[in-house]
């Protein structure tokens, strides 16, 4: 299902080292739950908090190397019987070649989810 915010989101479970930049002194591994062009929402327990900088790893399609988002938490979210605790991510600084990218991974999840859809 795909969630309306200012930007598409689009369901992408897809594993990621987060670190919480000035707390954390080591990358913990979690997931992504969603992702837009312009943000993510990450699993974590607790939330980090409100403004808190974070720098998401996470491999790309294709690629030899990680590819590193830098972001702002702009939303906490407490667990419930349907969704886990975590955080809305921001992304910040983004050039041309990263937006590719994730334009690369939004596309490739709605391209899924039509698929999923037309199948059923």
């Amino acid at each position: 299902m795909m969630k309306a915010r200012q930007q598409l989101r689009v369901p992408l479970p897809l594993p990621v080292q987060l670190k919480v930049v000035d707390q954390d002194q080591e990358f913990r591994s979690t997931r992504i739950d969603d992702i837009s062009w312009g943000g993510a929402f990450v699993v974590m327990d607790p939330p980090a908090e409100l403004g808190a900088r974070v720098v998401l790893q996470f491999p790309a399609a294709g690629e030899c190397v990680a590819l590193e988002l830098w972001g702002k938490v702009m939303r906490r979210v407490k667990a419930t019987d349907k969704r886990p605790a975590g955080i809305g991510v921001q992304f910040e600084s983004l050039d041309d070649d990263i937006r590719s990218l994730i334009q690369q991974l939004v596309d490739n999840a709605i391209a899924a989810l039509l698929a999923k859809k037309a199948s059923s």
